[in-house]
């Protein structure tokens, strides 16, 4: 199988994509705003801070069910180490791929995400931010924009991101 971006394998040893990467400097990139180059304890802390804040969503599928349906299983692992799994994500009529299957469950994520931003606009509930767990719809909508692009990018691809 070959994937091309912004699809990885994840730490799942599953199809998936990475978001939340914070950048890292190079060390003399301090150079280029007028001061010193970064010391190696800072370059370490801010290595691990961009570590910290990375979460993998993961796809894989079994499967069709008796409606010609894939069941997909999926899992998104926060940067705060919690992983949660979802159990009930199916493609439509028909069956799909798990390119498919990822830019379904990412738009779902999206749906969550501006749910739980209308409720903190408004005070009232928003139609789809009981899709996940509250953990994971907050970090949907601290990362809605990276979620958003990467969802396009997957669904508009003009070739397929995944090859046999």
């Amino acid at each position: 199988m070959i994937l091309h971006s912004p699809l990885i394998i994840t730490p799942r040893l599953m199809v998936g994509v990475e978001i939340g990467r914070k950048h890292v400097p190079l060390p003399d990139e301090g150079y280029a705003a007028g001061g010193a180059a970064y010391t190696s304890e800072e370059m370490d802390l801010m290595t691990k801070q961009a570590a910290a804040s990375i979460a993998w969503v993961s796809l894989g599928t079994g499967p069709r069910n008796a409606e010609g349906r894939a069941v997909y299983g999926a899992f998104i692992d926060l940067p705060d180490g919690t992983e949660h799994e979802v159990t009930d994500l199916r493609s439509g009529c028909g069956g799909g791929g798990i390119q498919d299957g990822l830019a379904s469950l990412l738009s779902f994520l999206g749906a969550a995400a501006e749910s739980y931003a209308y409720r903190q606009r408004t005070g009232r509930d928003g139609e789809n931010e009981h899709l996940f767990p509250p953990a994971v719809v907050q970090w949907a909508a601290e990362n809605a924009d990276e979620i958003s692009m990467l969802g396009m990018d997957i669904e508009e691809s003009p070739t397929p991101l995944i090859e046999d």
